[in-house]
């Protein structure tokens, strides 16, 4: 993840999945099932969004437990609801119109960046193509990206 974190952060805990993990209250499931992808903020009021997945929801102390989709990550975050944005498992492109500001995956990250929507109608609607802010080559073109819909969310 490029991402940068801050485990300094109060309202954020950040553990490995070597360490033991325990809850002191009973986490029940969210209306997301456990193992749904979501975006989070690791730092409250942080411009940097990650992909996480789903272990289990608090709904007593409103608290998600997630763990970095990053492979090389390892790390379990326990963060305030506020800092997470449940994806859906097949986003419905309907929503997104050319020139929707959104957040996506940049391909073969796990961190989410602005991008412009430039078509939502391709692959029986489970592909998005977008332009990314700031991503242009090295005559000055920005590409067009095709990211999994899922992988898509409105800009923070």
């Amino acid at each position: 993840t490029s991402a940068a974190i801050n485990t300094t952060a109060t309202t954020t805990t950040v553990t490995t999945a070597a360490e033991p993990h325990t809850t002191t209250t009973t986490p029940s499931i969210s209306p997301n099932t456990i193992k749904d992808l979501a975006a989070i903020q690791t730092t409250p009021n942080s411009p940097d969004w990650i992909l996480a997945k789903i272990i289990s929801y608090n709904k007593y102390t409103k608290m998600y437990t997630l763990s970095d989709e990053d492979m090389a990550s390892n790390e379990i975050y326990t963060i305030p609801e506020r800092q997470v944005r449940p994806l859906l498992k097949h986003n419905n492109n309907s929503k997104w119109t050319k020139g929707d500001e959104v957040y996506a995956v940049y391909p073969d990250t796990t961190s989410f960046y602005p991008a412009v929507v430039v078509n939502c109608n391709t692959r029986n609607g489970h592909v998005v193509t977008v332009q990314f802010n700031d991503d242009w080559d090295a005559s000055g073109v920005i590409h067009e990206k095709a990211i999994p819909s899922q992988h898509v969310m409105k800009a923070p």
